[in-house]
């Protein structure tokens, strides 16, 4: 019994660990702020860092940490939406740079080109739980229907299902622009913005 006990709390440890993860490798070391519309914001050198971040299981009841993002800054070039999967460290070695497919009950198949190459991760051996793709090319022909991403790995593909609602905020974080954040000073809390790091384009850099 106590064995089993000692188990179910290192597992829950685990979990706890696998979804810090997650967050950090999308937040940059700067302050999450409170989802609006289903998207997240948080602040990193001088940008905005607009997410969805969702957590799905795959055709193994596995958790991955799916997290689609886009920088957004003024005056700057338009940066491109990414995904980034996170699988529990140790759990998978996806094949980079394999791309990942997503594809409909129609026979379409969408590709999203790997972009892993450009996450910095300390220790390799956690960097093949980790995988960062484009979407910016083919988000915007995705239909308004479930799909099935493809995660390729050095054994079988790994298999999410990606509803209709999670599509559209991915599209919603596509269309994000500086404008939008600009005096919106209610999406970012008051801590976030007393940082001196916090940008000061938005215009709620708080001195208080």
């Amino acid at each position: 019994m106590d064995l089993l006990k000692q188990f179910s709390q290192w597992t829950a440890i685990a979990r706890l660990l696998f979804i810090a993860f997650g967050m950090v490798l999308i937040t940059f070391g700067t302050v999450n702020t409170p989802a609006h519309a289903s998207l997240l914001r948080t602040a990193d050198s001088g940008a905005i860092v607009v997410q969805s971040r969702r957590t799905l299981r795959d055709q193994h009841r596995q958790s991955w940490q799916v997290i689609a993002f886009k920088r957004v800054q003024p005056d700057a070039p338009e940066e491109a939406i990414y995904l980034r999967l996170v699988a529990f460290p140790g759990s998978v070695a996806i094949d980079h740079p394999q791309p990942i497919l997503l594809s409909n009950v129609q026979g379409q198949v969408w590709t999203a080109a790997d972009r892993s190459d450009q996450i910095t991760v300390a220790q390799p051996s956690v960097g093949q739980s980790v995988g960062q793709y484009e979407l910016q090319a083919i988000l915007s022909a995705l239909p308004d229907q479930t799909l099935r991403l493809e995660v390729p790995t050095a054994q079988e593909a790994i298999v999410l299902r990606i509803p209709p609602a999670l599509i559209q905020e991915w599209q919603a974080v596509a269309q994000s622009e500086s404008s939008q954040l600009v005096n919106a000073c209610a999406q970012f809390p008051l801590e976030a913005r007393q940082n001196s790091a916090f940008p000061e384009w938005t215009g709620c850099r708080s001195t208080e």
